[in-house]
Parts: structure tokens; sequence; C-alpha cells
């Protein structure tokens, strides 16, 4: 079981979780000798599939151990069983995660759920939507605080208050400007105007929200809102964007995309995320297009043909604009509970 514990921005290694390694590398403080005193323990579903599994636990974890507060926090991460998962990324989940049983023994403070993979039809259709709205029910007599994301923030919203989620006619991808309403707890301390990353194909409507109860604290004019809290169960926080990601993970995903369309599993070449790639980055992955379209390649040849992304002299010159204010918010949120 993976115990993270944090004090004044400092993190508590008491596991051989191989995200600590990571953790340490970008700079932050991690001790090994936690202390007896009262801890925040916070527990994380994380339902992301296995390619973003543990980047998933890396992103929460470094905003969680950049909160400067003198609360101690416990990290306590677990999945659901009816999330199909590689024998790799199951024996990671069986070595370092609890399950919920587990946790519902210990006095949590509160709960972080991840999107998840349900590309297309009905959410209540997948194969974990009854463990996950047992999760739900729990909440409702367990009224924690909880940050729902993504994908989770549209399960809970159709579960509690029977809104469905809205198929994009594109996919919302990118990192967009976005309006804050800075007269909210949550919100002390960001500016009027911050960036936050996007990566989804539906969305829960400005409307659909206000018809929920549900008050929208951060929105963008062009692809709607991000951050909003519900006025019902005032404990509840919503995502619809990725503030948690790391500057690279878009391109990730750019990556994945462009193998998934040599794998012929997607019908065209991917687009670009919006305002994310500078100019000169668009040049180089334009020539790399054009090269990828021109060229026969056979299954054998696809990691090779990957290998040739300039993918290094891209990615570390990639501006990371939205992760601050994430910061910001986390803090905020933790320091309400």
């Amino acid at each position: 079981m993976l115990k993270i514990c944090n004090l004044e921005m400092t993190l508590i290694k008491t596991s051989k979780l191989p995200a600590f390694e990571h953790i340490e590398a970008t700079g932050i403080h991690l001790e090994t000798n936690p202390q007896n005193s009262p801890t925040t323990n916070i527990a994380f579903l994380n339902m992301m599939p296995d390619a973003a599994l543990e980047a998933t636990e890396r992103q929460f974890i470094r905003l969680l151990g950049k909160v400067d507060t003198n609360k101690k926090i416990c990290f306590y991460p677990f999945t659901l069983n009816h999330i199909k998962r590689s024998p790799k990324a199951q024996e990671h989940i069986a070595k370092y995660y609890s399950n919920f049983s587990q946790l519902q023994k210990l006095n949590l403070d509160a709960l972080i759920i991840s999107g998840a993979n349900v590309p297309t039809g009905e959410m209540t259709q997948a194969p974990f939507w009854k463990q996950l709205t047992d999760i739900f029910s729990w909440l409702l007599v367990n009224p924690i605080p909880t940050l729902f994301t993504c994908l989770a923030s549209h399960c809970a919203i159709e579960y509690y208050y029977h809104q469905k989620r809205q198929l994009l006619p594109k996919k919302c991808w990118g990192v967009f400007e976005h309006q804050v309403d800075q007269s909210h707890p949550l919100t002390k301390g960001l500016p009027k105007t911050i960036d936050i990353p996007h990566s989804r194909m539906n969305q829960i409507s400005y409307q659909q929200m206000l018809d929920s109860g549900i008050k929208i604290l951060i929105t963008s004019q062009q692809i709607g809102p991000h951050m909003a809290i519900s006025t019902k169960h005032p404990n509840f926080l919503f995502f619809q964007g990725h503030p948690e990601y790391d500057s690279i993970s878009l391109f990730k995903e750019y990556k994945r995309e462009i193998n998934n369309f040599l794998l012929q599993k997607n019908k065209g070449y991917p687009p670009f995320p919006e305002n994310y790639f500078l100019p000169k980055h668009k040049t180089l992955l334009e020539t790399y297009r054009k090269n990828i379209i021109t060229s026969k390649i056979s299954i054998q040849d696809i990691k090779s043909k990957l290998s040739l992304l300039p993918e290094k002299e891209i990615s570390k010159e990639i501006k990371n604009n939205w992760q601050k204010s994430a910061e910001i918010v986390i803090k905020n949120w933790i320091n309400l509970f």
C-alpha cells in the first residue's frame, strides 16, 4: 500500500512506488521517516488506461507535493477491478494500490477520481459503471470533499443530476484560455484568465451545469466550463480539463494518435492540439507527417518510424502555462477541509 505524507511541501517516502523517483528528479524533497501526528488522508481512484496509469499517479502526487500547507497529506491510490488491465499494470496495482474496502475503514478526508477511457456509447454500459456508482452512493452517506476530473465528472453529473454528456463535433484538444470567477475561496489567488489543457470528445455544457445546480467557477468562451462546484452537494468539485497534465502530456497523446493511425485504428492523421506547439514545432511535425503519408509502412516499420519523430527536440521547449494555477486551486481545495 502506498502512503505519502506532506508537511510544509515535504513528502514522506514510505514505499518503492516508481513515481517517487520521478518526483525526486523534479526537485520535490522526500522524507523517509513520518512523524506521529494527525494526517489528512486523501484517496485517489485511478481509472486511467494502462498507458497513462503511472503518469497520472505522478501528476497528482506532484500537485499535492507542491501544496504550501501545514497539513500532512497521506495519499492512497486504488482502482476498480472491472477495468481491463495488462499483466504489467495488474502487477503494479497489486504491489502498490489499496482497495476501496480497505480505505473505507480509514478516516478519509477527501477523494480524487481520475478520468477513464469510455470513448463512445453510454457510460452506464461501461464494465466499471456499477463499481463506480457504488462509490458515488457511498459519497452520499459519507460526504467528504471529492474532486471529479474529466470523464469522472461526466459520470458523476449523469449519476447525481441525470445529465448525459454530449458528443462534440470534434475532439476538444489543446490548451485554452479560461476566465475565472475570483469571488470563490477555491479561486483565491488566481488571475482573471488562466490556461488549461483539455483532451475529450464529450462535454457537460454550461446549461446542463446550471440546470443541475452547479456553479461554474472557471470557464472558456471557446470550449465551455472547466471547473465547477455543486450547490446541492457542496463537497463535489468538477474538472472537465486536465490542469494536472505535465508539459509533454499532450505531445505523448499526439504520438499515441500517430501510432494508432499507423496501425490503422484511426482513419485520419491526427491534427495538432490547439494552442500547444510553437510554429517551428508545427513545421518540424508537418515535415514528419508528409514523410509518413508518402511512404509505405509495414507493421514492423512502425516503431522505427515513430523513433524519427522529433520528440526530444520539441519536448524541451514546450512551456507549461497551467501548472502554477493548478497548484493554487489544489492548495485552496485542501485548505477548505
